[in-house]
């Protein structure tokens, strides 16, 4: 095996080698069938200013990405009308009511509205509601909830009024040029507009080393104060909190920034901090794996999608990666493929009737009850969690 992850001369700039392009779940293993490669170089750099981790441009991941969300990237809504993304979407409301409590009549405008489902709770609560989104969900948001979508990138030729409220939900991750978009939604705000951002908190991965927060669509790692700092970089005031569900930071976005100078940030090398851990954990779980997989034993990786980039940049010959089985418990992935990687995602039930004999639970918050549960059906296996590989 080999380790694909170079360690680069400067503090800026991290080449981590060649990661799996994810841009929805697949029935066979590859992109082959959309026209998109299955794995894609990834590169990331630190900008100094503000202290922003970002994925370094590369015009080819921006072309596929481009043909994704043409086709329809499925991976990042979290917002529906059930479950887990009913709550994400709740606490989001929730959110917008406290930066707006009254939107009867607000005119709100919601960039890359997916599902549609968000913008049904504000319409619900009195919004004039509009949503923009370039890929099919558009259309079926519209049939969904009868809910008015501009199909197109935004900015948008068509979309030329002002709006009270401007609504991104994980969108500004998304983007090359953070400073660009929110310059475009400064402009699209009517006086005494405000924005409403979402985007997920970095810093727990970039803390420890964890990989998986690594993913084509996210072209930035935002922090709390990284966010602050992009956004009054572009001329807005930032009011950013932590979510009161899941792992967002929300941000709330006003006209009355112009003139500030965003803080310098504080120059701590989260970017080549973050890499020595990254490799550390890495190395770590190379041995781990290289023992076992040298004794002939199969390996299972509990909450598999924490771990296809470790799994990625380990650089297995193909025997390898057929002794290596996927599990998650999340019933939509059952049968599923990860681009590139041949053995389809099993559940629970394919587990208990044949337990590899190692396990790696690569869950951070669910990973204690987990390895409990799987300990009572599999008495033998060798199982190790989330602290045996991270050391932060």
């Amino acid at each position: 095996m080999r380790n694909n992850a170079e360690v680069p001369t400067g503090r800026s700039r991290w080449t981590v080698g060649e990661l799996p392009f994810c841009f929805r779940h697949l029935s066979v293993p590859s992109n082959a069938s959309y026209g998109l490669p299955d794995r894609l170089s990834f590169a990331l750099e630190e900008d100094g200013a503000t202290g922003l981790v970002r994925q370094a441009f590369n015009s080819r991941v921006a072309a596929a990405l481009d043909e994704a969300y043409r086709q329809g990237s499925v991976l990042s809504g979290a917002m529906e009308e059930q479950g887990l993304g009913r709550q994400y979407a709740m606490d989001f409301v929730r959110h917008i009511q406290t930066a707006v409590p009254d939107i009867q009549g607000r005119r709100i405008l919601e960039i890359g509205c997916g599902s549609g489902y968000l913008l049904s709770l504000l319409r619900e609560r009195g919004g004039a509601v509009v949503g923009i989104e370039p890929g099919p969900q558009g259309a079926a948001a519209f049939e969904r909830f009868g809910v008015r979508v501009i199909q197109d990138f935004f900015p948008s030729e068509k979309v030329q009024d002002l709006f009270d409220i401007v609504i991104a939900y994980a969108v500004l991750e998304h983007l090359p040029d953070p400073w660009a978009f929110l310059r475009d939604v400064r402009n699209q705000l009517a006086p005494r507009g405000v924005a409403v951002l979402a985007v997920p908190d970095c810093e727990p991965y970039l803390l420890s080393g964890d990989l998986s927060c690594l993913i084509h669509e996210h072209w930035s790692y935002f922090t709390a104060g990284s966010l602050r700092r992009v956004v009054e970089g572009a001329g807005l005031s930032a009011d950013v909190v932590p979510a009161g569900f899941g792992g967002s930071l929300y941000c709330v976005a006003r006209l009355d920034g112009a003139g500030i100078v965003p803080p310098p940030s504080d120059g701590t090398g989260t970017l080549a901090a973050y890499r020595r851990l990254s490799v550390d954990m890495l190395q770590r779980f190379k041995g781990v794996m290289a023992e076992a997989l040298a004794r002939g034993q199969e390996v299972g990786i509990y909450a598999a999608g924490r771990m296809v980039n470790a799994l990625a940049l380990l650089g297995l010959p193909s025997a390898d990666m057929k002794r290596i089985r996927l599990f998650d418990d999340n019933d939509l992935l059952h049968g599923q493929y990860y681009p590139g990687w041949p053995t389809p995602i099993e559940n629970r039930a394919d587990y208990e009737r044949r337990p590899p004999d190692l396990t790696v639970v690569a869950s951070r918050s669910f990973g204690n009850q987990i390895i409990r549960s799987l300990s009572e059906m599999h008495a033998g296996g060798r199982i190790l969690g989330w602290n045996d590989l991270y050391s932060v």
